[in-house]
């Protein structure tokens, strides 16, 4: 470990897996390191009709679409919904949670819960 001035040592890092570098935290607790938590931005994904979307596993979902809505869903392979919520910015954005490796659809509902549209999304 290199040292960045006089007895001070250089923060330990480590790779998160997407380029970006984590610290390590050393002060306090006696000296023990502690890690820092890094979150990546949402990832950005643009529904479409006649086309399935794809985000990574794991990340968090900034969902926008074309077209008007109330309230999203996303559905599973076994037909269990995994996450629903509310659309914001004129009913044409939502921040999910991440969700895990397999297919999904996007269900745009109305006010009345009917459904408006469907989009296939793709966990990898």
């Amino acid at each position: 470990m290199r040292r960045t001035s006089p007895g001070l040592p250089a923060l330990p890092r480590t790779d998160v897996g997407d380029g970006r570098l984590c610290f390590l935290d050393v002060r306090g607790g006696g000296g023990s390191p502690r890690a820092l938590r890094y979150y990546p931005p949402a990832f950005e994904v643009r529904l479409a009709d006649f086309a399935a979307a794809s985000a990574p596993a794991g990340r968090a979902l900034d969902l926008r679409l074309d077209g008007g809505g109330v309230r999203l869903e996303i559905v599973n392979a076994s037909g269990q919904i995994a996450w629903q919520g509310p659309l914001q910015a004129a009913g044409e954005q939502a921040a999910a949670p991440g969700q895990r490796r397999g297919a999904y659809l996007v269900r745009v509902r109305s006010r009345a819960g009917e459904l408006r549209r469907e989009y296939r999304l793709e966990i990898r």
